[in-house]
């Protein structure tokens, strides 16, 4: 395969933070899309992924930043440069990403774990990760974080929880897991989000944005948003990795005629996308457009 020009230099990424959690139901969602919500507030140049196959929240994170999503599925680009090149597509016109991991942070294909985890693409990208926890979880915390080398794990934020638990929660997750804490979701009604039913009842982008425009003025006074936004740091550089021009970005579509490569004959594709055709991956779109 031929490689792509400029292999031999340094592979540039832009910061990324995880928002992650040790299982579902954490509030991962909820999180991220606070913290977009704060990015826009303050004109920070930030975009989104969401990891797994996922197309419900992706759409959640586009109404409240008013960018389109990527998603960085390590099921699908099972290779690390894959998920790199991806990630470099979806984030070039920005200063840093915030990704949200599906499921738990180890969670991947069953019984081969953590192989096609939100974890898997935490090792590709070299991000900083923030975990979402419970207060049961903060016992095994310090374990959890030490399961599988370099998670990268460098903070927690606890949901939910009530104000008079927070300081002994967090002397807690210091001496035992040695992490600091960002803050908590206070244990309100006004936190919960309602059910989407699978995606089949799409919220009105204005509405959704004032439900997650006043929530975060709950969760700014219990939250350090601003401390969340500065793990964001300066490009990461690393070794670059065996990036080919036949990789995610790149391919050949067959000839219907022949039912062989032809790289010049021109393809029409028709797409439905509309309020009920809405399960679309925005970097299909993308590659698409570029081949």
């Amino acid at each position: 395969m031929r490689k792509m020009p400029g292999d031999d230099s340094p592979l540039v990424l832009k910061p990324s933070l995880f928002i992650s959690a040790m299982h579902s139901g954490c509030g991962k969602t909820l999180i991220t899309l606070l913290l977009l919500y704060h990015c826009k507030k303050n004109r920070l140049s930030v975009c989104s992924f969401k990891t797994g196959p996922d197309y419900i929240d992706p759409l959640l994170h586009q109404m409240v930043s008013g960018i389109p999503p990527y998603h960085l599925d390590p099921f699908f680009l099972d290779e690390e440069s894959r998920l790199r090149e991806l990630f470099r597509e979806g984030s070039k016109a920005f200063d840093g990403a915030i990704i949200e991991g599906a499921m738990g942070f180890y969670d991947g294909i069953a019984g081969r774990e953590p192989a096609a985890s939100a974890y898997s693409v935490q090792r590709a990208l070299r991000s900083k990760v923030v975990l979402v926890v419970n207060r049961s979880q903060i016992s095994a915390l310090s374990e959890y974080c030490a399961r599988y080398e370099k998670a990268g794990v460098c903070g927690v934020l606890l949901n939910p929880l009530k104000e008079e638990e927070y300081d002994e929660a967090v002397r807690e997750i210091e001496k035992e897991a040695r992490l600091p804490v960002f803050g908590y979701l206070p244990l309100l009604d006004s936190f919960f989000m309602k059910s989407r039913h699978l995606g089949l009842m799409i919220p009105s982008p204005s509405e959704f944005l004032k439900e997650v425009g006043d929530m975060y003025e709950i969760a700014a006074k219990t939250i350090d948003f601003s401390r969340l936004a500065g793990l964001l740091e300066p490009p990461l550089e690393m070794e670059r990795g065996p990036e080919t021009k036949e990789s995610a970005f790149f391919f050949t579509f067959p000839s219907v005629e022949s039912g062989k490569e032809d790289k010049n004959k021109p393809v029409t594709l028709a797409l439905a996308r509309d309020e009920a055709f809405c399960f679309i991956y925005e970097e299909n779109l993308r590659i698409f457009e570029k081949n």
